[in-house]
Order: structure tokens, then C-alpha cells, then sequence
């Protein structure tokens, strides 16, 4: 794969994408567990998480990922938005 962006190498965009992903779990469990609980959600957890989803399609872009792939996280993330409004 080509990096289109060359300010990080190629290890160290899998790396950071590996933390946002683990981010993302995280916080999707985290707004999973409170709507078990019957919690109000923190809109701040939601803005992280589509904040992490944003930094993946950025990160993917630099790195130089296919253009559909970037183009399905986009869709994700899209309909995380639309989650959140309906809340």
C-alpha cells in the first residue's frame, strides 16, 4: 500500500488505528452497559465515539487504504449520527 500522507510510517498507522479501534469498543460498551442499566448516556460519549470514527477515516486515508473501504467507514459512521439523533 502507498501511503499517500508520509508524516507517519506505515507500522505507525496500524498502531494508531489499532488504539482507535480499541477506543471504539470501549465506548460502544460503555453506551451499551448504560442503556442496559437504564442510564442517562453522556451525549460527551457519543462525540468521542464518532470522534475515534472520524480519526479512523483520516488515519486510513493517510495511510493510504482503498478508497470503498474509507468510503464504508464513512457509512458507519454516518449512521452512528443518525443513532444519536434519534436519542
Amino acid at each position: 500500500m502507498e501511503l499517500r500522507d508520509k508524516l507517519f510510517t506505515e507500522e505507525q498507522y496500524i498502531k494508531q488505528l489499532a488504539k482507535y479501534y480499541c477506543r471504539i469498543e470501549k465506548l460502544n460498551s460503555m453506551i451499551e452497559q448504560s442503556e442496559k442499566d437504564g442510564d442517562e448516556i453522556s451525549p460527551d460519549l457519543y462525540g468521542r465515539l464518532f470522534d475515534c470514527r472520524v480519526y479512523t477515516i483520516v488515519t486510513m486515508y493517510s495511510m493510504g487504504e482503498n478508497l470503498e473501504f474509507i468510503k464504508s467507514n464513512y457509512r458507519l459512521c454516518k449512521q452512528e449520527i443518525r443513532l444519536i439523533e434519534k436519542k
